[in-house]
C-alpha cells in the first residue's frame, strides 16, 4: 500500500525538517558533547584523587614498615622476649622484661592510625602498648600461627589485612594488622632464633586524614580492599570490615584504569589502582548521575523548549489547514465528484475573504463549474454522434471479418475443387474405358465362337480399371471428408478433443493445391500422439493464414514452407511455420498484428489476416504468437498454446 500525505502533513514535515529537527539535532549533539566533556573531566578528577590516595597510602605503608623494622632490629626487645620465653624465669625476670619492652617500644607509637603494638613471646606472653591496660595472653599455638604467617610472607613484614583485633577489650574490634617475626641473636649459641611475633593494629585514621585534604563529592565512594577482598578503608566508615560480592571483586581484579559499568542498577565510573603485592587495591566509584546531573537538567529544559516549539508548529499547522488546505480540499472534492458523477449538479464554493491565491483558485473553480454547465448539452450531442459512428464502425468491422472468413473458405473450396478434379477425372476416364471394354465383350459373346483370350484380356482390363477407379474415389472421399471437417471447424465454435498431428494434416491437405499454385511445397514435421482439447476451428484459421502468408509473401518464385508441431511440456504445445524467403524489416514486424495493415494495398489484401490470427491465438487458444524475421533470410511464426484451451475464455472465432 502506497503512503500518501496531504498538504498539511507535508507542511508539518517541512516545518519539522526546517526548524525543529535541526535545533533538536544540535541540542542532542551539544548534550552529547557536554556529557562526554564532563565524563572526561570526572575521569581526570577521579584519577587525581585515587592517584593521590595511592601515593599517600604508600607513604603510610613505608612508615609502618619502617616502624616494624625498627622494632624487629632492636636487640633489647629481642633479648627481653628471649627472657620471657625462659620457663625458669622468676616473676622478677618477667617484670624486668616487660619494663624493658615497654621502654624500648614506647618511642614507636607515633604512626598514623596506630591502635596498639603487641609483642607476643613464643609462650604467649603479651607485651602491649595501646589503649588497653590489661592485655590478655594468647596460646602458644596462636603465636605459632602468627609466626607461620609472618615467615611465609615474601617480605619480612606481612600485611594481614582486615580482621579481628588481637585485643578483645579494644574499642576497635576490626582492625588492619601487620605481623612480623622477631629474631634474636644469642651470643651464647652464636645463632639467631625466633623469640616472638610483633602485631601492629591500625584503624582508618589514614583515610580520615586524606579526606580532610582531598574532598570527594557526596555519593562518591573511595575504598581500599585488602588482599582478601575485605573493605579495609572506606570513605563511609560504616563500610569498614564489610565483605564485597565475588562478582564485584572479579571486576576489580580484572580492571585497569577507568571503566563505565552498571552496579546495583546504577551507571557508575569506577577507577581502580592495584597497589604493590599484598597491599590490596584502591577503588573509586562515582555515580554517573553526579557527573551528568547538570546535563540532565539542561536536557529537560531543552525538551521543554522543544515541546513548546512543537505546540507552536501545531498551532501554525492548524491555521494553515483551515485557511489553505480546507479550500483546496473542497475544490479537489468538487473535481473528484465531477469525475465520478458528471451528471451531478454541484454548487459554487464560498470564496475566502483573504483575496490571495487560494481565493483566486476557488473563483477559478466556480467559473469552471459555470462553463461546464454550458458544455453539457454539447457533450451530450457529440456523445450521441460518436455512439452512432461506433455502431457503424462495428458493423463495417463485422462485414470485413465475414469477408475475410469467406475469402479463406473460398480458397479452401478452390483448393479442394482443384484436388478433386484429378481423381474424379481419372474415375470418369476409367469408367468410360471399362464401358467400352464391356461393349466389346458383349459383341464377342454374341458371336458364334467367342474367343477365350479376348474375354480374359477384357476382364483383366476391367479389374485394373476398377482398381484405379476405387483409388480415385477413395482420394476424392478423403478430400471431401477433410474439407467437411475443416469447414465444420471453421464455421463452428464447437469445442472438442482432437489429435493435433492428424488435424494439422487435414487442414494442410485442403490448402495444398493453393500452395502448389504458388510454386511452393509444404514440408511437415509433426509429432504424433499430441492430444488436445479446444477449438480446432480457431487452430485451423491460424494455421491456414500462416501457411498462405508464407506461400504468397515469402516466395516470389516458389519455395518450401516448413510446418512443425512439437510438445513443449505436458501442458503446452508449439506450432512453427517457417520459410526461407525474403523476410521482413523491423518496421513491418512491429505492425504485422495491427488491424488493416497490409503490404498488398490495392492487390486484394484486407490487412486483417494477422490481426485475426493474434486474436485467436491469445483469446480463443489462450496462448501467444511471435514473429521472428530477418530480411533475405526468412521468417518464422511460433504459436505456443495450451493442450487444454482455457474454459474461461469465450471463443473468438472470426464471424
Amino acid at each position: 500500500m502506497k503512503l500518501q500525505f496531504n498538504i498539511t502533513a507535508k507542511l508539518l514535515g517541512y516545518l519539522l525538517v526546517a526548524s525543529v529537527l535541526p535545533f533538536a539535532a544540535l541540542g542532542v549533539v551539544a548534550l552529547q558533547l557536554s556529557t562526554q566533556s564532563l565524563t572526561a573531566l570526572a575521569r581526570e578528577q577521579n584519577v587525581h584523587i585515587v592517584g593521590g590516595f595511592a601515593a599517600y597510602l604508600r607513604l603510610h605503608i613505608d612508615q609502618v614498615d619502617q616502624l616494624v623494622g625498627s622494632i624487629a632490629h632492636n636487640d633489647a626487645i629481642g633479648q627481653a622476649l628471649d627472657k620471657a620465653n625462659n620457663p625458669r624465669a622468676s616473676s622478677f625476670d618477667e617484670f624486668n622484661a616487660r619494663a624493658q619492652l615497654s621502654y624500648a617500644v614506647s618511642g614507636y607509637a607515633s604512626a598514623k592510625g596506630l591502635v596498639s603494638l603487641d609483642l607476643f613471646s613464643m609462650t604467649g606472653v603479651n607485651f602491649h602498648i595501646g589503649e588497653t591496660l590489661n592485655p590478655r595472653p594468647i596460646s602458644p599455638q596462636a603465636v605459632a600461627n602468627l609466626l607461620a604467617q609472618a615467615t611465609a610472607s615474601s617480605g619480612p613484614t606481612f600485611w594481614r589485612g582486615m580482621g579481628p583485633n588481637v585485643s578483645p577489650e579494644s574499642r576497635y574490634p576490626q582492625v588492619s594488622t601487620v605481623v612480623r617475626a622477631i629474631q634474636y641473636y644469642s651470643p651464647s649459641t652464636g645463632q639467631a632464633k625466633p623469640v616472638g611475633v610483633l602485631v601492629i593494629s591500625l584503624n582508618d585514621d589514614v583515610m580520615r586524614d586524606y579526606l580532610a585534604r582531598a574532598t570527594i563529592l557526596r555519593g562518591q565512594k573511595l575504598m581500599k580492599l585488602d588482599r582478601n577482598g575485605t573493605v579495609e578503608l572506606h570513605s563511609d566508615a560504616r563500610m569498614v570490615g564489610s565483605r564485597l560480592s565475588k562478582e564485584f571483586l572479579d571486576t576489580v581484579k580484572s580492571q585497569v584504569g577507568t571503566q563505565e559499568l552498571r552496579l546495583d542498577g546504577d551507571d557508575v565510573l569506577m577507577d581502580v589502582v592495584h597497589l604493590d603485592a599484598g597491599h590490596g587495591d584502591l577503588v573509586m566509584i562515582t555515580p554517573r548521575q553526579l557527573v551528568t546531573g547538570r546535563v540532565d537538567q539542561l536536557t529537560r529544559t531543552t525538551v521543554g523548549l522543544l515541546v513548546l516549539g512543537l505546540l507552536g508548529i501545531a498551532a501554525l499547522t492548524w491555521h494553515y489547514a483551515v485557511t489553505v488546505v480546507r479550500p483546496i480540499r473542497a475544490v479537489s472534492h468538487g473535481f473528484k465528484s465531477l469525475e465520478h458523477m458528471p451528471s451531478q449538479a454541484l454548487t459554487s464554493l464560498e470564496v475566502p475573504k483573504s483575496g490571495d491565491e487560494i481565493a483566486a483558485l476557488v473563483e477559478g473553480y466556480n467559473h469552471y463549474l459555470q462553463t461546464l454547465n454550458g458544455l453539457e448539452e454539447q457533450v451530450a450531442k457529440r456523445t450521441a454522434s460518436l455512439e452512432e459512428a461506433l455502431k457503424d464502425l462495428q458493423h463495417a468491422h463485422n462485414e470485413v471479418m465475414q469477408a475475410e472468413k469467406l475469402a479463406s473458405l473460398g480458397r479452401i473450396v478452390a483448393a479442394v475443387a482443384h484436388e478433386l478434379n484429378t481423381p474424379i477425372g481419372n474415375a470418369v476416364t476409367v469408367g468410360s474405358t471399362i464401358g467400352d471394354e464391356l461393349q466389346a465383350l458383349r459383341l464377342e459373346m454374341q458371336s458364334n465362337a467367342p474367343r477365350r483370350s479376348l474375354m480374359t484380356a477384357v476382364l483383366n482390363k476391367c479389374d485394373h480399371g476398377v482398381l484405379i477407379l476405387m483409388r480415385s474415389l477413395d482420394r476424392a472421399a478423403s478430400l471431401i471428408g477433410n474439407f467437411k471437417q475443416v469447414a465444420a471447424d471453421q464455421t463452428s465454435d464447437q469445442r472438442r478433443s482432437f489429435d493435433l498431428a492428424e488435424t494439422t494434416e487435414e487442414i494442410l491437405s485442403t490448402v495444398a493445391a493453393v500452395v502448389n499454385k504458388q510454386s511452393c511445397q509444404i514440408v511437415t514435421d509433426l509429432e504424433p500422439g499430441i492430444a488436445c482439447d479446444g477449438y480446432p476451428g480457431a487452430y485451423g484459421q491460424v494455421l491456414i493464414n500462416l501457411v498462405m502468408n508464407a506461400a504468397v509473401h515469402a516466395y516470389p518464385d516458389g519455395g518450401k514452407v516448413y510446418v512443425s508441431v512439437r510438445a513443449v511440456s505436458a501442458e503446452q504445445v508449439r506450432l512453427s511455420v517457417r520459410d526461407a524467403g525474403v523476410g521482413m524489416p523491423l518496421d513491418i514486424q512491429n505492425k504485422i498484428f495491427e488491424p488493416f495493415f497490409t503490404t498488398r494495398l490495392g492487390q486484394g489484401g484486407s490487412g486483417l489476416g494477422m490481426s485475426i490470427v493474434h486474436g485467436l491465438a491469445t483469446k480463443t487458444l489462450g496462448g501467444s504468437i511471435t514473429v521472428n524475421s530477418t530480411p533475405h533470410v526468412g521468417t518464422e511464426c511460433v504459436l505456443l498454446f495450451a493442450r487444454v484451451a482455457p474454459r474461461s475464455l469465450a471463443p473468438h472465432l472470426a464471424p
